[in-house]
């Protein structure tokens, strides 16, 4: 099958909820997008794409190696600020966390959390979504005091949803017509 019918083979499954049917699609479609140049965009959503399904049938080792990945790619195409950058480290922080690596999901949930505030203000859903999170892993390591003061601030958003980068600008979800486009790079954006 090309990349294009796993694409569309796997986000079918995606959508009807066989995640783990998804999964196996987006890993061959990883095995076809990794003949593509580096900066193909192609690659780039895969690997989300392909993280996001391991990370619903929680297979979080695997996840977390993929948004690390994906964190290097992002940081070099964009730079370490961009929100979308901070969209694919958080979705890392989650993993991390969900695997008690917490002095790291720590660092992470801050590194996210800095550049949402600073972009989007304190009072934006994608920030009071870091911040819930965040207070999760803070009453994790009783740390009680510091969970509640972000608890308040975070009231009423829910917890550990896997975010998708490409809501800001830099990065899209392409269309059918982009992919056929040759030449096609991250770094062009």
């Amino acid at each position: 099958m090309s990349w294009d019918e796993l694409r569309t083979s796997a986000e079918k499954a995606f959508s009807a909820g066989h995640f783990s049917v998804a999964e196996m699609q987006w890993f061959c479609a990883l095995q076809e997008a990794e003949e593509f140049e580096r900066t193909d965009r192609r690659l780039a959503y895969t690997i989300e794409r392909f993280a996001e399904a391991c990370w619903r049938i929680d297979r979080h080792v695997q996840a977390e190696a993929l948004a690390r990945r994906l964190v290097r790619l992002f940081e070099k195409s964009f730079g370490p600020d961009h929100l979308d950058t901070a969209t694919v480290v958080y979705n890392l922080a989650i993993v991390c966390h969900a695997q008690k690596k917490y002095p790291e999901a720590e660092t992470l949930y801050m590194r996210a959390l800095g550049t949402r505030r600073n972009q989007l203000g304190d009072k934006h859903a994608d920030t009071l979504s870091i911040l819930e999170n965040y207070a999760n892993l803070l009453e994790t390591l009783n740390r009680g005091a510091e969970a509640k003061h972000l608890r308040v601030v975070a009231k009423g958003l829910s917890v550990n949803h896997w975010k998708r980068s490409g809501v800001f600008p830099a990065f899209q979800e392409p269309d059918d017509s982009e992919f056929e486009v040759q030449g096609a790079s991250l770094s062009e954006k």
